[in-house]
């Protein structure tokens, strides 16, 4: 199931992010911070501005999450999805949870009227654009991927 995250996921979302953060290449030069890490989830997670969502599993727990963030476009009052930061747990990759996750900012960045939504190609995925966003409708550009979203 995706759903919001709420302030009972916060402990679980740090741990998370303290996961990815040693994967990530920032992890060798910068330093972690948990507290850090806590606030600016708490902020996202009751702004209107982001969309903080998870994959839950009654058994298994939290699966992954993603955040994504409106911002206006530079000399234009259109609005983008950016996808900030995602995390899917490495047992749980290549099994539709992350497209599940981008299908819902998906549809949150259109009620928003969005007009494209991006994400970088993730650190977790290690460059495999063709094999992870491509198949999701995104284009690659540079180091980011953009998807211009239709509406009917």
């Amino acid at each position: 199931m995706i759903r919001l995250a709420t302030g009972g996921d916060l402990r679980a979302l740090v741990e998370l992010t303290r996961i990815y953060y040693k994967d990530h290449w920032f992890g060798g030069h910068t330093n972690y911070d948990a507290d850090w890490t806590h606030e600016q989830f708490k902020g996202h997670i009751v702004s209107p501005q982001a969309n903080v969502i998870l994959k839950d599993d009654a058994e298994q727990g939290i699966l992954g999450f993603s955040v994504a963030m409106v911002y206006p476009l530079q000399w234009t009052p259109q609005l983008r999805c950016t996808i900030a930061f995602s995390y899917i747990d490495e047992a749980h990759r290549s099994n539709g949870v992350y497209g599940a996750l981008i299908d819902n900012h998906t549809l949150w960045a259109k009620k928003l009227n969005c007009v494209d939504i991006n994400t970088g190609d993730g650190a977790q995925y290690k460059g495999k654009f063709g094999t992870v966003l491509q198949p999701l409708g995104f284009e690659h550009m540079g180091t980011d991927a953009y998807k211009v979203l239709q509406y009917e």
